[in-house]
């Protein structure tokens, strides 16, 4: 009897280690698959920095208005506004450097081929902005743009490029940010404080790596 009792634990093991081998191995596998799941995100955190860092190093909250300098009814303020926007976004990267973070090879910058010209995709935004801005302006004014005309053609080419390419910004992005709406008013999201990347730390990384552009030369 005791004999039998002794062998119970034994015969009990016998047939629970099969389980335990299978729960051990299981383990190990979903350990793996979270470590190489982490390295993954640490490696595209790294590759999403950017060439100049901005998207770790400069967030801050800001306020969003319905309305502000840049979209004042009087031209002359508003003008004066959208002029300060002067730096292009054009950066030479080395192209080493460019390849290490999976960017397509650019075009030599002349100063030092061994660097590429590329151009920041806030500045192209912003360009692509006060293009469509000043346009309006001209055609408030009674200007006119002719699909015939080689000059106007080129012109409607870039403004629709320009549309798209914001287009293409915005679903890039597809932010989620639930903006209030003040009691059945059109300032939708007015004073909303918003998670913002610091504008003026990426122009003084643009500034800093400029190409120069559309020149190439820095000299």
């Amino acid at each position: 009897m005791k004999q039998e009792a002794a062998s119970t634990p034994s015969l009990l093991l016998y047939l629970i280690k099969p389980q335990l081998l299978s729960l051990v191995s299981l383990a190990l596998l979903i350990s793996n698959l979270l470590f190489y799941l982490r390295i993954q995100d640490l490696e595209l955190a790294v590759n999403n920095q950017g060439f100049t860092g901005i998207h770790t190093s400069g967030e801050r909250w800001r306020p969003f208005h319905t309305y502000t300098q840049y979209s004042e009814v009087s031209q002359s303020e508003s003008d004066a506004a959208w002029r300060r926007f002067t730096t292009t976004g054009f950066v030479a990267i080395p192209h080493h450097q460019a390849a290490e973070s999976g960017l397509p090879l650019a075009e030599d910058f002349p100063d030092d081929p061994s660097k590429g010209v590329y151009v920041l995709d806030g500045f192209h935004q912003l360009h692509c902005v006060i293009y469509l801005r000043d346009t309006i302006k001209d055609l408030m004014a009674g200007g006119t743009l002719d699909p015939q005309s080689d000059t106007d053609g080129e012109r409607l080419v870039h403004i629709n490029h320009c549309y798209d390419a914001l287009r293409q910004a915005i679903q890039c992005r597809a932010d989620d940010t639930p903006l209030y709406i003040p009691n059945r008013s059109k300032r939708t999201g007015d004073g909303q404080l918003r998670r913002c990347r610091d504008w003026n730390a990426l122009t003084v990384s643009a500034e800093r790596y400029s190409a120069c552009w559309p020149t190439g030369h820095c000299g």
